[in-house]
């Protein structure tokens, strides 16, 4: 890959194996507005991908089709007079730079113990020295970073990888668990009794943080997450803003509404009130002690105050590729069949019922 860029007359700054939001911040670090990650993100070991930045915008959608047509076609550029140059930057001085930074926008009021389950990912190199630096008493779990990932796999939406977190967070007397996906960008989370918070509703915790310090803030999230999410910031004098899945859309919906705040049911988190306006599970991390450390409950008690529903985990239906447009084109004609609720079709269907009909079927259960 580098052999490539430098032939077609790039500059390249190496940063090493790191994580997603460690290449986030060394974009604005060195003053870089492009960059290129070789990841899988959460995905099986056997899987492989590019994250690309270009001019600070992320390169998806249509770009990608496009990109993708020109390899096949072999439609490259090369500048063999004038070759690019390659410069290595120390991996371990970007995450002590990284680690700074965040230290200087946060502190946590007490010091709390914390198990880290980095799943054996890229996570395992920054998360714990950064929880260690903010004055955590950090229990590291499956932290040391492998090839293949023998314990679970990185993926913290999914509650089975998170059994082990669940057990040794109540086994050690922690007040919380934090599992992180494996480059990193993603989020979970175990409150002190080893319960699973899903992401909408630590996003909803978040909101609350920042509805209590500013008027009228934007907060956008994706269209899987919680109706309580959306009824809680309209309640607390927020903008609630939903958007299709992906990062590439809340960051899109983030800058149209100048929102401060965003979020995914999967785990993404984007703070641009202090931060960068990326999706960093690291930094997420970091502001759920800091939002917890200045409570005088325990994680339980703390997120019991906001509003919950029925609900279940996700649930993906296996079908083939060629086959997934013409399902949603069907479902989508038998909307009209969901009588006395609400459509939404930004991003495939959603269907939401007043509060009286939901009321009614949950008392049918």
């Amino acid at each position: 890959m580098q052999q490539g860029l430098l032939q077609s007359g790039i500059q390249v700054i190496d940063i090493g194996c790191l994580p997603t939001p460690v290449l986030h911040f060394a974009m604005r670090f060195l003053s870089c507005p492009s960059s290129l990650m070789v990841t899988a993100s959460h995905n099986p070991i056997d899987y492989n991908g590019l994250k690309i930045s270009l001019s600070g915008k992320n390169y998806y959608g249509a770009l990608l089709k496009t990109l993708y047509h020109r390899i096949i076609h072999h439609q490259f550029r090369s500048n063999e007079k004038n070759a690019g140059v390659l410069v290595s930057y120390p991996s371990e001085l970007l995450v002590a730079q990284y680690i700074q930074a965040i230290k200087a926008d946060l502190s946590l009021p007490q010091k709390l113990r914390v198990v880290v389950d980095c799943g054996n990912a890229v996570a395992g190199k920054v998360a714990p020295q950064l929880l260690s630096a903010l004055g955590c008493e950090v229990i590291p779990l499956y932290c040391d970073v492998q090839e293949t990932f023998t314990n679970h796999h990185p993926d913290p939406t999914v509650e089975e990888n998170l059994s082990d977190l669940c057990r040794v967070v109540q086994e050690q007397k922690a007040d919380l668990g934090l599992a992180f996906d494996g480059d990193g960008d993603r989020l979970g989370i175990v409150d002190n009794k080893g319960n699973i918070i899903p992401a909408d509703r630590l996003l909803l915790a978040f909101a609350a943080a920042v509805l209590n310090k500013t008027n009228n803030p934007a907060i956008v999230f994706d269209v899987k997450c919680t109706q309580q999410l959306n009824d809680y910031i309209l309640a607390h004098g927020g903008i609630p803003v939903m958007t299709k899945t992906g990062m590439a859309h809340i960051m899109s919906g983030m800058s149209e509404h100048k929102a401060i705040l965003g979020g995914e049911f999967c785990g993404h988190f984007y703070f641009k009130d202090r931060w960068l306006d990326y999706d960093d599970g690291i930094y997420a991390a970091a502001r759920t002690l800091e939002m917890l450390g200045g409570q005088a409950n325990d994680t339980h008690t703390y997120f019991k105050q906001f509003p919950k529903s029925i609900n279940t985990n996700e649930l993906k239906i296996p079908i083939s590729e060629h086959k997934k447009e013409a399902f949603m084109r069907q479902l989508l004609e038998q909307a009209p069949k969901f009588l006395g609720g609400t459509i939404t079709c930004i991003d495939g269907l959603r269907v939401s019922f007043a509060k009286r009909l939901s009321e009614k079927y949950h008392s049918a259960l």
